[in-house]
């Protein structure tokens, strides 16, 4: 299951601010979860489950279209922490076929965060991303530098990459101790028409971020796939959250997309006219890590 966290324009905080909260008390969340969607045949195929925003006429058009239900999923998991008795069940309840009522409870779900720059693109920093050396990728190219963020004239866009990651490190982890998300690595991506992103992780990081620089919104999507092997798969018409392997979403130029570096993702073959770039980066966590006391402690 794939859960997101939403940031809205006109909604910047300083970095030091976020930085230099590490209380005990619980902090209030400051982001609303998204809505999950855009569930997709389990074989990556374009019959996509119907989204709250396409007509209804597209229905008649293919027997694998359905209506789907919008989950509505809140800032933590429905189910209450270990050593923690709900006073009442908080998972959704569902009548199915039999009538009977379920209620599910969204245990260790993945959170994938959008973000969404308030600005426009000034033309130095086009002018940076656009004059990047280039090497060959499997279905598009990168830049040689894999240090962008560390130029001067996209120290703005570092910065909104880092508040956002520490929104989504003190929402997502909320860390015990003092910590940070260090960028390692940023490097751009030029994905031509026709071109695609290959299936794939990244190893050696804690979460990864993409920042679009130009996306179609209409038509660049990102797709996550479910981690793990699946023994015993049973065939179905109506996807939700628990039996896709597969989720995409919308993305447009300003956009941020924050997920675990585990989780496996790709870009489908571009259908627009236009180059699509991206500045990718990856992270990792640093200050006190861990627990000293429980021997796991790690000081970086």
């Amino acid at each position: 299951m794939i859960n997101t966290i939403t940031r809205g324009p006109n909604d910047h905080q300083n970095l030091s601010a976020i930085r230099n909260r590490h209380s005990h008390a619980p902090a209030a969340p400051r982001s609303q979860m998204g809505d999950i969607q855009h569930p997709v045949h389990p074989l990556g195929r374009s019959t996509a489950l119907s989204h709250h925003r396409r007509s209804v006429r597209d229905h008649g058009k293919d027997p694998s279209l359905r209506r789907f239900d919008r989950y509505h999923l809140a800032a933590r998991t429905d189910a209450s922490p270990v050593g923690h008795q709900s006073s009442q069940p908080t998972g959704r309840g569902h009548h199915g076929r039999t009538g009977a009522r379920v209620i599910t409870f969204n245990l260790f779900p993945t959170p994938v965060g959008k973000f969404t720059l308030d600005r426009p693109f000034t033309t130095e920093e086009l002018a940076v991303i656009n004059g990047q050396e280039t090497r060959p990728n499997q279905g598009n190219t990168t830049s040689t530098d894999n240090n962008l963020f560390d130029r001067p004239e996209l120290k703005d866009l570092a910065d909104f990459c880092q508040v956002s990651l520490a929104e989504y490190l003190e929402t997502i982890v909320a860390p015990k101790h003092p910590v940070t998300l260090r960028v390692t690595q940023s490097w751009a991506n030029y994905t031509q028409p026709g071109g695609y992103h290959h299936k794939h992780e990244h190893p050696n990081s804690f979460v990864s971020g993409v920042l679009y620089i130009s996306a179609d919104a209409a038509k660049d999507r990102i797709y996550f796939y479910r981690p793990g092997y699946q023994q015993i798969k049973l065939p179905t018409d109506n996807y939700n959250p628990y039996n896709s392997d597969s989720w995409w979403f919308e993305v447009g130029t300003c956009d941020l997309m924050l997920f675990p570096s585990s989780l496996t993702h790709m870009v489908q073959t571009t259908e627009t006219d236009q180059t699509r770039i991206s500045i990718s980066f990856n992270t990792f966590p640093v200050g006190y890590i861990g627990e000293d006391v429980d021997l796991t402690g790690l000081h970086l």
